[in-house]
């Protein structure tokens, strides 16, 4: 058994080095898919809109934090950053359904990604909480402790 096993050595290591060449060329000639995830915040717009209807709002914590997982070429995917996204989510549709629930919207600077095909979310809402606003006067009376310090 030992005997087959170093029998040509030499020739065994040498087409094992010439599979690894052969192998790592063409990976980058194929220029093959890949997928990289990147970790970004929402950005809420329109929020105007609730505040002038007298509500309030809050986003419920940690939907407002979306993980984009984007496939497409190597050489695609090695050049982007998480800038390349922008993560939308539009306060004006929600009063419309009048839901909780806000859709993302997903653009990318990048030409060579489509975002239909291309990007996956792990969220597809942020979820706020809406209530209407109240204001109230409270009459407040201080106590002076100790000293002033100067200035």
């Amino acid at each position: 058994m030992k005997l087959k096993l170093t029998d040509n050595l030499f020739l065994k290591l040498i087409s094992l080095g010439v599979a690894v060449l052969i192998w790592l060329v063409v990976m980058n000639i194929n220029d093959a898919e890949k997928s990289r995830s990147f970790s970004k915040s929402v950005k809420l717009i329109n929020t105007e809109v609730i505040t002038e209807n007298g509500k309030v709002f809050r986003v419920v914590e940690g939907t407002d934090y979306v993980n984009v997982r984007v496939r497409a070429r190597k050489s695609v995917v090695d050049s982007l950053e998480s800038e390349d996204f922008i993560l939308t989510a539009d306060m004006r549709k929600v009063l419309q359904l009048n839901d909780s629930m806000v859709g993302i919207s997903v653009e990318c600077k990048n030409k060579n990604i489509n975002v239909a095909e291309d990007v996956t979310l792990s969220r597809r809402n942020v979820e706020v909480s809406i209530e209407d606003s109240a204001t109230e006067q409270f009459q407040v009376h201080v106590r002076k402790q100790g000293d002033e310090n100067e200035g």
